[in-house]
């Protein structure tokens, strides 16, 4: 059954078995049976509640409803009965005992507490099923060991300029198989965008040295260091007519 629980799980089927001692086992009373096939014939019990209730109909009041199940009265008219299963709208409702399996299959990746909550929500539910799933990935071994290595960097924002074209950034991308220099003025956002022919460091020299004609002689040029910004061309430019890189 575990094998083919693709074909198996969530539908009515039929099991033949030429097996007698299965049977006996299956009509064996649960408080007399042996510990190791209680886990067999054990039901959930707080779903057995809940599905008689959902069955028979919800009380008016919540303090007429059982306490096992009155964390579900709130929405109440979302639950509904499939095939044997409880569903909260389109979340399968999950029993006790297999809450634990489901969060290690969930978190089996390793993506994080919010990656593991979309992953859970979008077909699972249970009460604080949150807090659960943050519990355990809390005390996941993987996840502590790497999780400082993956602290975000505080944002340190640009101080203000005084005047346009103080302060430029200079990139390179590609569109239709073109490439092209985007030069952007950090006072007015104002941007330029040029074909380029080439991405050597002269040909991105010389139209920059057009914008610097029209515009003026910025302060620092930003750029993320990559051909043609660190060659030696670009650094000789930069030395020439006092730019600061970055």
């Amino acid at each position: 059954m575990e094998k083919l629980e693709t074909y198996t799980y969530g539908r009515k089927i039929v099991v033949e078995s030429d097996h007698k001692l299965l049977e006996i086992i299956c009509k064996k009373v649960l408080l007399i049976a042996p510990k190791r096939l209680q886990g067999m014939l054990l039901q959930d019990e707080e779903l057995q509640i809940l599905s008689k209730v959902i069955k028979k109909g919800w009380p008016i009041n919540k303090n007429a409803v059982d306490l096992k199940i009155q964390k579900y009265f709130q929405f109440r008219e979302e639950l509904t009965i499939q095939n044997g299963l409880i569903f909260k709208s389109d979340r399968v409702v999950v029993p006790n005992s297999a809450r634990a399996d489901l969060i290690e299959k969930a978190h089996s990746s390793h993506i994080g507490i919010q990656g593991c909550l979309r992953r859970a929500r979008e077909c699972l539910y249970w009460p604080n099923m949150n807090s659960d799933i943050e519990n355990y990935i809390k005390t996941c071994e993987t996840c502590n060991i790497f999780n400082m290595e993956q602290q975000k960097e505080s944002l340190h924002s640009h101080e203000l300029c005084t005047r346009p074209w103080e302060k430029i950034a200079c990139d390179l991308f590609e569109f239709n198989q073109q490439d092209y220099l985007m030069t952007i003025d950090y006072y007015s956002d104002y941007f330029e965008i040029d074909r380029l022919n080439n991405k050597k460091g002269k040909e991105v020299i010389g139209i920059l040295m057009k914008h610097f004609a029209r515009y003026g002689l910025p302060d620092c040029v930003f750029s993320d260091n990559g051909p043609p910004f660190n060659s030696h061309e670009f650094r000789h430019f930069s030395n020439q007519y006092g730019l600061y890189r970055y």
